[in-house]
């Protein structure tokens, strides 16, 4: 399983992001994130609690400001760096 399917805390950039790194986010999944943010800032919702149980308190946090970040910012994040991995 790519990492890119954790929740870790540290901000790193997901390989599957690479590709779109600065790249604005289309409505649909602008629209998509919104309503998960929304979902996460009301952790009495069902599937949100389910989440919540199952994660840290600092994967929590660090899970629900990256929502926020794309969604203010309504792009994909482009970090200084590019930590690319040396190939195989």
């Amino acid at each position: 399983i790519d990492h890119g399917l954790t929740f870790h805390q540290q901000p790193k950039l997901r390989t599957v992001l690479w590709h779109f790194s600065g790249d604005p986010i289309t409505a649909q999944d602008l629209e998509a994130l919104q309503s998960l943010r929304d979902e996460l800032r009301n952790p009495r919702r069902r599937e949100a609690g389910d989440l919540r149980r199952l994660i840290s308190t600092v994967e929590w946090r660090a899970l629900v400001l990256r929502v926020e970040r794309l969604v203010s910012s309504e792009r994909f994040p482009d970090p200084r760096y590019k930590a690319v991995p040396y190939r195989w």
